[in-house]
């Protein structure tokens, strides 16, 4: 759903531009706020959320320690 995206010469940072006009099953908005929500549910037990896992594959992100968003369709994150 990245249309762009950067990172940074440390490979700590990386932005992604998502695409525009994007709406999940029940007609909700995609966006940056989304794709935040959706990762801190996987990456955090104590996120309210969490429970609607499993989530088998957030190990990939254990890396992830924080997800910024820079406006409604770029988003952040930074890592270890």
């Amino acid at each position: 759903m990245a249309t762009e995206w950067t990172v940074s010469d440390d490979g700590k940072r990386n932005a992604f531009k998502l695409r525009k006009g994007v709406q999940f099953h029940d007609g909700s908005t995609f966006d940056a706020e989304a794709v935040k929500f959706n990762f801190e549910r996987m990456l955090h037990e104590d996120h309210p959320y969490h429970s609607t896992g499993p989530f088998p594959l957030s190990f990939f992100f254990n890396e992830i320690k924080d997800i910024k968003v820079v406006d409604s369709h770029t988003i952040e994150f930074l890592s270890t």
